[in-house]
């Protein structure tokens, strides 16, 4: 059943409007013709990490997009896989559904208008180039995930691309997954001036390196090679992509070479198996210690770059123990802005901390570090503090 909303904007002298889908309807077209529907999970990116309807893209919208969005969100911030939205523009996408955690209401004018999926709906009624029929999930993911569960799936396979091949269990839900490795695609994705993201291949690819400028590469795994020792600067932190690996014990080691590679005018390609978990944690832990972003506000900023990141459970505990050792207890609003030195090109000169020993050590030398620098952080953050608007223009 699919019930009528509120009637929202005229265009072309057409009347467009955003519709109630059902359970069963939502899993009827997914079983038949799931090629002509493109799903948002409109909920933050640990839910959608747990677990989500097949097929479905995240666009949690971040604290940042949404105070500088007035009302609307662009399609590009919307879409961010560029040939999902090209199906869209062309028409390939007959239906697009929406869906949060547990919205119960079949109407639409009742959905909350500060929340993320009536934002998103919204801007895409308003939108004159998207033509498809829009639709909200009633119950959301909650209801969908107890009458449809066979239709939804969990992190497993959303991380399955990043663990070596001799290690993926031998299911056919796991060799879906790996059998198409679009993590390789393209090249090495820029997070900063100085910092890219990518996979063992781009590491591979001098030409690629040499194309970007790369002078540095920082390996993040046990298994993959140097390959040109002789060329670049290589640093590797040996952690595996598990659910007990402790990644959190080379987070100032792995800041701190970055910042030794900035400071050198270089570029540091950060890379481990296939640049979605492990790398991608540390490239987060960096944007939180350097620029002092929430780890909502990281994820954010690297995924809008390499929409692949999916860093697993375990590393993101440890992301947010260390967000909540290295950050302040304030809201985004109120944080200083650094953004202007990270993209300075002659800070003071940084030495590199020496590596962390392969134990569970990273709480001992992160308060160890803290209390060496605590004394003089107030002054400096007083003395630095910007507006909240020029941190968003250095940082978007």
């Amino acid at each position: 059943m699919r019930t009528r909303a509120l009637l929202n904007i005229t265009m072309n002298n057409a009347v467009r409007e955003v519709m109630c889908m059902e359970n069963s309807t939502l899993a009827n077209v997914l079983q038949k013709q799931s090629d002509a529907i493109l799903l948002l999970d409109c909920r933050p990116f640990l839910a959608y990490n747990s677990h989500h309807i097949a097929k479905s893209q995240n666009i949690h919208c971040p604290t940042i997009l949404k105070r500088r969005s007035k009302g609307t969100v662009s399609l590009e911030n919307i879409v961010t896989c560029e040939e999902s939205r090209t199906k869209l523009l062309n028409g390939v996408y007959k239906s697009v559904v929406a869906y949060d955690q547990h919205t119960s209401t079949c109407e639409y004018d009742h959905i909350p208008k500060d929340c993320d999926m009536e934002l998103i709906l919204h801007s895409l009624l308003q939108d004159p180039l998207v033509s498809a029929d829009l639709y909200f999930l009633r119950g959301g993911f909650d209801k969908f995930s107890m009458d449809f569960s066979s239709l939804c799936v969990g992190q497993e396979c959303e991380i399955a691309s990043a663990v070596p091949m001799e290690i993926i269990p031998t299911t056919s839900l796991a060799k879906d997954c790996y059998s198409d490795p679009i993590f390789d695609q393209g090249q090495p994705v820029e997070i900063l001036p100085f910092i890219y993201l990518g996979s063992s291949y781009h590491s591979s690819r001098k030409d690629m390196l040499d194309a970007l400028g790369i002078t540095s590469l920082l390996n993040v795994s046990t298994t993959c090679p140097n390959y040109f020792p002789d060329d670049y600067t290589y640093k590797r932190i040996p952690v595996d992509d598990n659910s007990s690996a402790n990644i959190s014990a080379w987070f100032l080691y792995a800041t701190d070479f970055i910042d030794s590679v900035k400071v050198s005018d270089g570029r540091v390609l950060v890379h481990c198996q296939a640049g979605i978990s492990r790398s991608a944690t540390i490239c987060l832990a960096y944007l939180m210690r350097a620029l002092h972003y929430r780890l909502d506000e990281a994820f954010e900023f690297v995924k809008s770059r390499r929409r692949l990141i999916s860093p697993n459970f375990n590393f993101m505990s440890q992301l947010l123990k260390f967000e909540s050792e290295t950050l302040p207890p304030m809201t985004s609003r109120d944080m200083q802005s650094t953004s202007t030195e990270i993209y300075s090109k002659s800070p003071q000169k940084i030495a590199v901390t020496s590596p962390p020993p392969t134990s569970s050590s990273a709480s001992p030398l992160l308060r160890q570090r803290r209390r060496s620098t605590g004394a003089t952080q107030s002054p400096m953050r007083k003395s630095r503090r910007k507006s909240t608007e020029d941190k968003e223009n250095h940082s978007i």
